[in-house]
């Protein structure tokens, strides 16, 4: 019942930052397209999505190690914390001093290099962010973490309208992106009492080899989940051109609007599925059921009403400059009922020391994506893009299920049961919205309720949704 409570808790905090950070990132995103045009937008683009690729690096899986260890012994806190921030600082300036060797030793240009020194700087303090955000998940206390994003938020989304109104172009959303995150870390750092964290830094070369050796599994997943996820967009940039990047970048960002939830959840339940690991396997089976379950039925009436009204919804958003996108979005948010799933499976893995599978997994997904963008990229494009992204979400889906099967808490056949009424439901709506073709607003209220209905009519609560149900109402 305190797990059921706990994690209701802990979401609805992380939700509600997270509607505010993306409605936030909506409003930016269309500002800085509409101001730079896609080709300065596509510089900008390249270097966030650079900076998140190789700013693994800063990070080499310290975090997720951290939360797991933290989860299961909560006494390591003062010393996981005191020595590993000096780590974390030596990691975060050999990545950036190593990465804009690199970029100027390839012949970029001034603009990219130096907008790729300035994010690669933001994403250091992103970095060391995330570390203290994995402390407080650990400690199950989300609340500070949804605060600092919200910090974060509308600071820039403030920095942005001043950028516009001052004419500061380019440079001056970079330094937006850098001065906004330094205000949530300062905010963040200063709550960590909170969990009784008492700063004594030290460096220990052989505790920091030894965490290393430790987190290498995390940190390789997210190095592989990363090249999967974003090696599009710095792929685009070199067999591209910057307007091709800006596009595709307007596009994807819908799609980051999608997965809200999905960066909620894994953050919530991977504390708790770490405990359960060691206390019950059974629990675990069935927080892994209910969350695939729960995690679809959100997603999948979303996704098909992106595909009713993903081109009308890219030109209201964008402008017309922006004519067309609407095909790229159709593709990419088929991405998102497996990148959901994929999530929760990877949670469960990493919650029940299977970190070493995932990334197997993450390395031929992020294989699979580099060669697909290889080949498909010249010649579609953008679209040879999305593609790519599809296919590897798609690959990774195939492992995970094959994975898990072997293990004790493998979802069982009530999860395909659940999948068949959400699909069936998704379905009708998705024919009726088609068909109608009514405007946004409308079509919203429509799908909601002819979604909702016949899910109520088929019965998708079973009596254990039910009780959860009772148990965050406390009527149980």
């Amino acid at each position: 019942m305190v797990s059921v409570k706990t994690i209701f808790k802990n979401s609805s905090w992380m939700m509600g930052s997270q509607i505010i950070t993306n409605l936030c990132a909506f409003f930016w995103t269309i500002l800085m397209a509409r101001y730079l045009g896609a080709s300065v937008f596509g510089i900008l683009s390249f270097a966030i999505s650079l900076s998140t690729l190789v700013g693994i690096l800063m990070d080499c899986g310290t975090q997720t190690y951290i939360v797991r260890a933290i989860s299961r012994d909560s006494s390591l806190t003062n010393k996981l914390f005191n020595e590993t921030i000096p780590l974390r600082l030596i990691l975060s300036v050999s990545v950036i001093l190593g990465t804009v060797l690199v970029l100027f030793l390839t012949g970029r240009s001034s603009d990219v290099i130096n907008v790729s020194f300035i994010m690669l700087c933001q994403y250091a303090f992103l970095s060391m962010n995330g570390f203290f955000y994995g402390l407080f998940q650990a400690y199950e206390k989300m609340e500070y973490q949804s605060i600092a994003g919200v910090i974060n938020s509308v600071i820039l989304l403030i920095i942005v309208f001043l950028v516009i109104y001052f004419n500061l172009g380019l440079y001056g959303m970079a330094f937006g992106y850098l001065i906004a995150i330094i205000c949530a870390f300062l905010y963040i750092y200063s709550r960590i009492d909170k969990i009784n964290i008492k700063p004594n830094y030290s460096f220990d070369i052989n505790f920091s080899k030894k965490i290393l050796k430790l987190a290498l599994p995390f940190g390789l997943i997210s190095v592989f989940y990363s090249i999967y996820f974003t090696i599009d967009m710095t792929m685009l940039q070199y067999l591209s051109t910057d307007a091709a990047v800006g596009l595709y970048n307007a596009a994807y960002k819908i799609i980051s609007i999608l997965t809200t939830f999905y960066a909620v959840y894994p953050q919530v339940i991977f504390p708790v599925m770490s405990k359960l690991f060691k206390n019950s396997n059974e629990l675990l089976k069935f927080s892994y059921e209910k969350s695939i379950k729960y995690l679809l039925l959100i997603i999948l009436p979303i996704c098909a009403g992106i595909i009713v009204y993903a081109e009308p919804l890219m030109v209201l958003i964008y402008g017309k400059g922006y004519i067309g996108t609407g095909a790229i979005v159709t593709i990419l948010v088929f991405t998102i009922p497996f990148l959901f799933v994929n999530g929760t499976s990877t949670v469960a893995l990493n919650s029940s020391n299977n970190e070493m599978l995932v990334t197997k997994t993450y390395a031929c997904a992020a294989l699979s994506n580099v060669i697909l963008n290889l080949i498909l990229i010249p010649k579609y494009s953008y679209f040879g893009a999305a593609f790519a992204t599809v296919i590897s979400e798609i690959i990774i889906t195939i492992i995970m299920f094959w994975e898990t099967s072997k293990a004790d808490y493998a979802p069982g056949w009530i999860v395909v049961k659940d999948l068949i009424k959400l699909l069936f439901a998704t379905f009708i709506m998705f024919g009726v919205l088609y068909y109608l073709k009514l405007n946004i607003a409308f079509g919203i209220i429509l799908g909601a309720i002819i979604y909702f209905g016949i899910l109520y009519l088929i019965r998708i609560l079973d009596s254990d949704d039910k009780k959860i149900i009772r148990i965050i109402l406390n009527r149980e």
